[in-house]
């Protein structure tokens, strides 16, 4: 895949594939999720490389296995997912495009949404009182703490309150028992199922 754009400076070019990196402010997204990329080839068999020319463009060269198997019969879409009991979630998100979309579809599961901006406001709202039966964080947050540093403190202050956090690097390691890790893009029936298996079975 080629681009005619502004090209890649030189000094950023070897951090394109990192996880977490990004040149966007906090708050405008966290980039073209390069990090997924590559994690996909990687766990494909492949490879994807990087070239790019200042006020020339970039290039993206995704190399894969051909497979030989055949192609699975397309088994339908999988049942939608019935919550037991009437949930509310913390969700904390910074991209406001992004929050609208989760937060109408997860209305629509029959969640009672509240929305957080940062880590530090949703730390804020649990110390303050809020009552919910989920939390769920991106993993890169503005403010001083981001969706980790915020699992650990729920699981500190909050013991069996469960947190499932929302990361674009495959390979991500939480080391926190309580937190469910969700791999960027999710389907929004995929998140629906993660965040009721979350769920405790009992109030």
């Amino acid at each position: 895949m080629t681009d005619t754009g502004r090209g890649i400076e030189p000094e950023v070019l070897p951090q394109i594939f990192d996880p977490f990196f990004t040149t966007k402010p906090v708050g405008q997204g966290t980039g073209l999720g390069l990090a997924q990329v590559h994690a996909f080839a990687q766990d494909s068999g492949g490879t994807v490389s990087a070239t790019s020319e200042p006020a020339r463009g970039t290039t993206l060269t995704l190399r894969l296995p051909r497979s030989t198997r055949a192609v699975p019969a397309d088994e339908g879409e999988p049942e939608p997912v019935s919550l037991l009991r009437p949930c509310t979630l913390l969700f904390v998100e910074d991209d406001v495009m992004v929050a609208e979309v989760v937060d109408s579809a997860l209305t629509g599961a029959g969640f009672k949404v509240v929305h957080a901006r940062s880590g530090d406001q949703a730390l804020a709202q649990l110390r303050g009182g809020l009552r919910v039966d989920v939390v769920f964080s991106d993993v890169v947050m503005p403010g001083s703490i981001n969706g980790i540093e915020l699992a650990q403190l729920v699981a500190r202050e909050f013991p069996g309150l469960p947190v499932v956090l929302a990361s674009g690097y495959a390979g991500s390691e939480i080391g926190e028992p309580a937190v469910t890790l969700l791999a960027k893009p999710y389907s929004i029936q995929t998140l629906i199922r993660t965040l009721a298996e979350a769920l405790p079975v009992h109030d």
